[in-house]
């Protein structure tokens, strides 16, 4: 294998349209495939320290709970803590879902354009349910840019960097949601893990956010 390759393992917030919720986000966290062992043991220590059993424990932004919000604090610390770790994510402003794949394209050039000498992998989670065969849309998305890079699937609960992925995207979505975070600003749970997150001491585009930029 390749050691010039670098994983970008993908999570979707706000995808799922309502008339009450128009933004979405897109987050790929983006690991070196000489990096993922250490990357893994440091989510994996975080939830110890946590005092949760990692054998047990899934890590999504829908499970942050009052009770255990201490542990998503953790594993937000340890990937800051991950110097060879970013996070890359795109702000999509009224999603529809036309803005999908073009917002994946997004994502993976902005990565590339830091990365150039790099190959990369992108993961998306399984979607059993689902009608729509996004890992072949994704793909057929990559080629038509002629982007040097190929979709794979991975069930959630398979990939630690999928949870965290989805960990991130949900707090920044919950961040920018004027009717969640700033109306509970200082209160236990999801809101307190922003909190956190935004307080941490963060490398220069250690997470960048990127809003969507439409193609004319």
């Amino acid at each position: 294998m390749d050691t010039n390759v670098l994983t970008v393992h993908v999570s979707e917030s706000g995808t799922t349209i309502n008339k009450f919720q128009r933004t979405a986000i897109i987050t790929g966290l983006v690991v070196p495939f000489n990096h993922r062992k250490e990357t893994k043991q440091a989510i994996k220590q975080a939830l110890i320290t946590g005092g949760v059993d990692p054998e047990k424990r899934l890590i999504k932004w829908t499970k942050v709970s009052p009770k255990e919000q201490h542990v998503y604090m953790n594993v937000l610390t340890a990937m800051n803590n991950e110097e060879q770790v970013k996070c890359y994510s795109i702000k999509i402003s009224n999603f529809d879902y036309k803005k999908l794949y073009p917002a994946y394209v997004q994502l993976v050039t902005a990565i590339q354009a830091d990365f150039p000498d790099a190959k990369l992998r992108v993961f998306i989670p399984e979607n059993k349910t689902s009608k729509v065969d996004k890992l072949a849309g994704l793909n057929k998305a990559f080629a038509r840019r002629k982007l040097d890079v190929e979709a794979f699937q991975s069930p959630i609960e398979e990939s630690r960097f999928i949870q965290v992925a989805d960990l991130i995207a949900g707090a920044i979505l919950f961040y920018l949601r004027d009717d969640m975070y700033f109306e509970k600003m200082g209160t236990p749970g999801k809101a307190s893990v922003v909190e956190h997150g935004l307080s941490l001491k963060k490398q220069r585009d250690k997470f960048k956010v990127i809003p969507f930029k439409e193609r004319r």
